[in-house]
């Protein structure tokens, strides 16, 4: 079954442009077996701005920004092996890589903020609808709650299993986790 997309990042295994020239939505299709190759850029996480103005994709190859007006590639930010994306509403970018990094940038001049480093793959992250906190979920059967302006450990939830992702509620007052054994 065929979908059109609005807005698609990356290259088809065939190495064929997903976005094209005249800024067309493109098709899903099948790919024979000789046909697949390794892509050169394949995103693992998308997101949106808040304003929906822009949208995030990382990869192995880093963090890129598109302008979803005209599909234009704007930036990229470097990161490796990127698993989770979110954007705050005040304008920072965080990305969770498969290291254990949770890693920082400034949504409007995408300059470096911070890392956090760790040990185990940080498979999700969030940020408070207030932009005061960013939690971040991880393979250490963790969820820990940052401090966005400090950048301090504020709370730590510990689960049964792995950490799998993690969400603020839109009023900022509740946390949703999936581990491994439950939600």
């Amino acid at each position: 079954m065929e979908r059109d997309l609005t807005l698609t990042v990356g290259q088809e295994p065939t190495g064929r442009k997903e976005i094209d020239e005249e800024h067309q939505p493109t098709r899903s299709r099948r790919i024979n077996r000789e046909d697949r190759r390794k892509p050169s850029y394949r995103p693992t996480a998308v997101t949106f701005s808040p304003n929906s103005e822009y949208a995030f994709s990382g990869s192995d190859k880093g963090i890129r920004v598109w302008r979803v007006k005209d599909r234009k590639h704007i930036e990229t930010m470097g990161a490796e092996r990127v698993v989770c994306l979110a954007v705050s509403k005040d304008g920072r970018i965080a990305a969770g890589t498969v290291f254990g990094d949770m890693l920082v940038w400034d949504a409007n001049t995408y300059k470096y903020l911070s890392v956090t480093r760790g040990s185990n793959t940080i498979n999700g992250v969030d940020f408070s609808p207030d932009s005061t906190r960013l939690v971040s979920a991880s393979d250490n059967c963790t969820a820990t709650v940052w401090d966005t302006a400090t950048r301090e450990r504020v709370q730590t939830l510990c689960h049964e299993g792995s950490t799998l992702a993690v969400k603020y509620s839109p009023e900022g007052n509740r946390i949703a986790t999936a581990t491994s054994c439950s939600v």
